[in-house]
């Protein structure tokens, strides 16, 4: 398995390895990391802006609830420069974050974004939570392209993730 694969220009998709390699980090050209794990901390906060979603990878554990915030940060990532996306494996948790990216952002239904992503990184497989969460997600976005208010929608869409995902925070550490 590779420490990190290119899912698309200037997004990237890893494991703990990955995000411990600082010359592969600057080969790339990343300046962003999105850490979707518990119990790390980020290995390189003076060179790299981070944002760190601590949740373990269970069924139970609601990762939708971080959607927003993990597609917001995955996009001021891919417009400064460079954003990777891990967890230890780079298996599911990280998977889970970028499959919302893309079905947010490049308007991919969930199976569209899981072969899309595997083409890439053949190993992801969010855990059957998250995969019943992306879906659940699937249908938010759905719901979003019927109406034609984006501001209502987007309040709709957070009050939602919120409902569905309950209400824990998460945190950004160091600055570029």
């Amino acid at each position: 398995m590779r420490e990190m694969d290119k899912i698309i220009d200037r997004l990237y998709l890893g494991n703990l390895k990955g995000a411990s390699d600082l010359n592969a980090l600057k080969a790339a050209n990343i300046t962003h990391v999105l850490q979707v794990a518990n119990g790390i901390k980020p290995f390189f906060p003076k060179d790299f802006k981070y944002k760190v979603i601590s949740v373990p990878d269970t069924n139970n554990q609601s990762l939708i609830r971080h959607f927003p915030a993990a597609i917001s940060f995955i996009k001021e990532g891919i417009s400064k420069g460079g954003v990777l996306v891990h967890c230890y494996a780079g298996v599911s948790r990280s998977a889970s974050c970028v499959l919302a990216y893309l079905m947010q952002e490049k308007d991919m239904k969930f199976q569209e974004a899981f072969a899309f992503a595997s083409k890439r990184r053949p190993v992801i497989f969010p855990n059957m939570g998250f995969q019943k969460q992306l879906r659940e997600f699937e249908q938010l976005l759905h719901l979003k392209k019927s109406y034609s208010s984006p501001n209502r929608v987007d309040k709709i869409t957070q009050k939602l993730v919120g409902v569905i995902g309950g209400n824990q925070s998460n945190r950004v550490a160091g600055s570029k």
